[in-house]
């Protein structure tokens, strides 16, 4: 099966509705970031208390280890990168860090649907017995780009211990990824 397929499949399995090309050839903003957040869905926000289901998930969907670029995102951090991109229609990274933190870059994607999906399943983890804290919203200036910050702090009820979720989205195209959606293990802050 010729890589291109593999990556039409892929999205097949990610998307549960069809998601139509614009103009160009890419996909909207939009349907990018549902592919995001569908992917940090389906692995990292799944797993995240397991990471060694976040590679049998990337190795069940064949998805493209290590491709070229990912010293560039791994930036001298030991881990994993697979490619989960359709070409030049979506060009996606699931990461991987060996420190347990698992992360999805979305190199152009809507930051506020992004953001939707991420406040979304946060509110599906709230269940007795596990505390679901957000810690901080806030909007931050680099350089002159404009990033929205959101970082909730996740655990079983008086854990000293637990994990953060950030989401961060820019709708700068000067970058090189416009939502980067993180989990890993955290103190309580």
């Amino acid at each position: 099966m010729t890589q291109w397929l593999k990556a039409v499949c892929l999205v097949a399995a990610l998307l549960p509705q069809v998601v139509q090309a614009q103009g160009g050839g890419s996909l909207s903003p939009q349907a990018q970031a549902s592919l995001v957040g569908r992917l940090w869905m389906d692995t990292c926000a799944k797993h995240f208390s397991d990471p060694a289901q976040v590679r049998a998930a990337a190795a069940r969907h064949q998805f493209q280890e290590n491709p070229p670029y990912a010293r560039d995102l791994l930036r001298g951090q030991a881990g994993t990168v697979w490619d989960v991109s359709l070409g030049p229609h979506a060009q996606i990274a699931l990461i991987l860090f060996e420190d347990g933190r698992c992360q999805v870059r979305g190199r152009r994607a809507d930051g506020k649907a992004v953001n939707e999906v991420f406040e979304k399943v946060l509110q599906g983890i709230r269940n007795p017995g596990v505390s679901v804290q957000r810690i901080a919203e806030k909007d931050l200036d680099q350089a002159g780009i404009k990033f929205r910050v959101i970082v909730y702090f996740v655990s079983r009820v008086g854990a000293d211990q637990g994990w953060a979720f950030v989401s961060t989205t820019t709708e700068s195209e000067n970058v090189n990824a416009q939502a980067i959606l993180t989990i890993s293990k955290s103190a309580k802050p």
